[in-house]
């Protein structure tokens, strides 16, 4: 093999060497570890007369924190999350009030943790005070 194809066998070989491993001047991003939320039980039952309802959610994630919100919440409706010491698993506490109509929702459960997000819905169902 001659100086110049050697030249060009070694030049192409480097070039797809850095191709394969990411380098090469271009910007290399390593995805964020996958997640995943759950809960024992979706089915959440509330009622307007301010008894609160603690929810367990599970949380895996490589992290030992989470920031958790629940959107889609009705209006008189509180939710507060706790999470355990030494994971971010833990309870979200709901608590309805009068101003709550009664009815059926889908609140969905929001986790940001480790750089990556998950999310759950659950079925919410606001009952008369005193059932």
């Amino acid at each position: 093999m001659t100086l110049l194809r050697r030249l060009v066998h070694l030049l192409g070989m480097t070039a797809a060497l850095t191709t394969a491993c990411g380098c090469g001047g271009k910007a290399m991003f390593e995805a964020p570890p996958a997640i995943s939320v759950s809960l024992p039980n979706p089915n959440v039952v509330v009622s307007q007369d301010g008894m609160q309802v603690t929810v367990p959610i599970q949380i895996d994630s490589t992290s030992e924190t989470a920031i958790v919100m629940v959107t889609e919440l009705p209006a008189g409706i509180q939710a507060t999350y706790k999470a355990s010491d030494t994971s971010p698993s833990g309870d979200l506490f709901l608590t309805g009030s009068t101003a709550a109509m009664v009815g059926t929702y889908m609140p969905t459960i929001l986790v940001n943790s480790a750089g990556a997000m998950a999310k759950t819905q659950f079925h919410l169902m606001v009952t008369k005070g005193g059932n």
